[in-house]
């Protein structure tokens, strides 16, 4: 699942440029994309046309804007959560996927840096490199036991400093 808003840094094209490869090596994969925000028509048209050019458009699924309430239930019915954008400021959607079982496959940026351990809770990757996205997706869909073992490590990384201030402050007075 990408739950990436649809736009140019944010790389969408190219998890949709690596699901050929991906359905060579994988049996029964759909592939889903959401995002939050204004409808952006223009672009979503850009990935249908691409989608259709590599003869993959039967196995997406655009579930396009999302409520931030729906967000969850999204992410719990996936395996693997992919964000490739060339830039983020702070990964909220890296946290949901985190906080749902949903093990991501994400850039290697500083801000994710924070979360993920590459090999450890989740896989990095470079957002231009379409070789290594392809794989990493590949990898942790062949791969359960490594699905299930980051999730855990995920949920409880989650738990530990993912709450927000007054949770972990609760305490505290104003």
């Amino acid at each position: 699942m990408s739950p990436c808003n649809i736009g140019s840094f944010y790389n969408v094209d190219k998890i949709v440029e690596v699901i050929p490869r991906i359905l060579r090596e994988v049996e029964d994969v759909k592939f889903v994309f959401i995002w939050h925000g204004h409808n952006k028509e223009r672009e979503r048209e850009k990935l249908n046309n691409l989608a259709s050019k590599l003869g993959v458009k039967e196995f997406i699924r655009n579930g396009g804007v999302v409520s931030y309430d729906k967000v969850a239930l999204y992410h719990k019915a996936s395996d693997v959560m992919f964000s490739v954008s060339q830039y983020d400021s702070g990964p909220v959607a890296l946290q949901e996927a985190m906080a749902c079982g949903d093990v991501p496959v994400i850039s290697n940026l500083s801000c994710v840096r924070e979360w993920v351990k590459d090999g450890w809770n989740g896989l990095l990757v470079e957002p231009n490199n379409v070789n290594q996205i392809a794989e990493s997706i590949i990898r942790l869909l062949e791969n359960g036991q490594m699905r299930k073992t980051f999730a855990e490590r995920n949920w409880k990384l989650i738990q530990e400093k993912g709450t927000r201030g007054e949770e972990r402050n609760s305490n505290t007075e104003l």
